[in-house]
């Protein structure tokens, strides 16, 4: 059969077939190759280029099929074929099923199916908590916000697409789910701006629930996100005009909705605080651009009872709010915000900023490809636990040569943080696991990773 492997570059190769085998395409398994059909298979691509292939557009992921497979062209002296495309193409969409196929069954083995497990387990540094650890102020801080770069044209004139296949993931918002907000979220007049911010004084006093609708009026008009849902309006050229995602303050995402032929309506981000009221618990920090006006919103809906039960607080990112108005800044801007540490919550902007890579590639594709694309990338929650594993790893290399940083100027020095009653409390376990010379077991580095963020 004829391969493609841009390690060998052999042109073809000779499978062997064991009498118990059923199919061609295990007997390609078996030795390492994928074919670009099921049935009848004419040319496969090996397992390792395949992989090579997914872990490039983990890091790039404008990198197109065609783009790669005019590379393996070119290594191999060949003019250009679309059907190298199409077999490549057709053979990594396989070979993404597996994967996700064989990340399902070892999730369920572990017992990590639940239908809220990553949400609730994703991230060390917010979920992991100590026995009589001091109670803050805020549990957890999440911010979300919308992104208009991955949208995908409508069919043209009334044609059907192919590729009726749906993309099931547990970071994906049922739009069904999400349009039980709708109602909830034009419960405001449509123009709430009829106030001169110029003619607002402060009085040092809490601006409170009634003086918020004057503190907001300014923000209404800088922002269109702000504004009544009536009011916005996009392209309708497009079927899925963008994503609205909501990531916890480390840049893990927790959950993801299409905003579907719409620009950014408050429905969205009413989906993601009702989906955090039920999964997250009490004592939330939650950022948003237009944080102010959102409040405004959830205190006329039925989330308003539960919202303030669970003592949740909505605010606006740094990079935003210093656009909004005096008072508004006064009870939103982090800057004032008792708790919230240095934390901008400028989140969402890094995160789109590497999404936006993708932002070609969704453009004319279908639905499912569009989906698996972002959760694809939308996955770089890789790189998070590669840092941390990176500080894990340091500090297991100093313990072991005994190199172990005296104070709290030394750990910095290695580009580590740590407040001083951790410092102390690693310090001098590491200092009595040295003296028994008892191996450290590794579960002691993945508990003391929540500390070095």
């Amino acid at each position: 059969i004829d391969v493609i492997d841009i390690y060998t570059l052999v042109t073809s190769t000779y499978i062997h077939s064991a009498p118990t085998i059923e199919t061609p395409t295990e007997a390609l398994i078996l030795n390492g190759y994928l074919g670009a059909t099921p049935h009848s298979p004419t040319i496969a691509i090996s397992l390792p280029t395949l992989e090579l292939y997914r872990r490039l557009r983990l890091r790039k992921p404008s990198l197109s099929v065609k783009a790669f497979t005019k590379v393996l062209c070119d290594l191999y002296h060949w003019p250009y074929r679309r059907r190298y495309c199409t077999a490549l193409a057709s053979a990594f969409d396989v070979y993404l099923a597996i994967h996700r196929n064989i990340d399902a069954q070892v999730s369920k083995t572990l017992g990590c199916d639940s239908e809220n497990w990553r949400v609730l387990n994703a991230c060390p540094p917010c979920t992991y908590e100590l026995k009589d650890e001091p109670e803050l102020i805020f549990r957890r801080m999440i911010v979300f916000d919308g992104n208009n770069s991955l949208s995908r044209m409508a069919p043209l004139g009334g044609r059907q697409i192919g590729d009726t296949r749906l993309f099931k993931s547990d970071c994906y918002l049922e739009p069904d789910y999400i349009n039980t907000f709708a109602s909830q979220s034009n419960t405001l007049p449509l123009d709430d701006a009829n106030v001169d911010p110029t003619s607002q004084t402060h009085t040092g006093e809490d601006p409170g629930p009634l003086n918020m609708s004057l503190a907001t009026s300014a923000c209404t008009d800088n922002w269109k996100a702000a504004a009544a849902d009536a009011k916005k309006k996009l392209w309708g050229i497009f079927e899925e005009t963008g994503i609205f995602a909501s990531a916890c303050r480390h840049g893990l995402i927790l959950w993801i909705g299409d905003m579907v032929r719409s620009g950014e309506l408050f429905k969205y981000p009413l989906a993601i605080i009702s989906k955090a009221l039920e999964t997250l618990g009490s004592h939330l920090l939650v950022g948003y651009d237009v944080g102010c006006k959102l409040a405004i919103t959830i205190a006329s809906s039925l989330l308003a009872q539960r919202f303030n039960d669970a003592e949740y607080c909505m605010c606006v990112d740094a990079f935003h709010g210093y656009t909004h108005s005096y008072l508004c800044q006064d009870k939103n801007h982090p800057n004032i915000i008792k708790g919230m540490g240095i934390e901008d919550l400028a989140t969402m902007e890094r995160i789109f900023s590497s999404s936006n890579q993708l932002a070609a590639a969704p453009y004319s594709c279908s639905e499912c490809y569009r989906s698996m694309a972002i959760a694809q990338v939308n996955g770089l929650e890789i790189r998070k636990f590669q840092k941390f594993k990176t500080l894990i790893e340091a500090l297991r290399f100093m313990i072991f040569k005994g190199n172990i940083p005296n104070d709290e100027s030394q750990l910095t020095s290695t580009g580590l943080t740590c407040d001083t009653k951790s410092f102390v409390m690693i310090h001098q376990s590491s200092t009595s696991q040295r003296q028994r010379r008892v191996p450290q077991p590794a579960g002691m580095f993945v508990f003391h990773s929540s500390y070095f963020l």
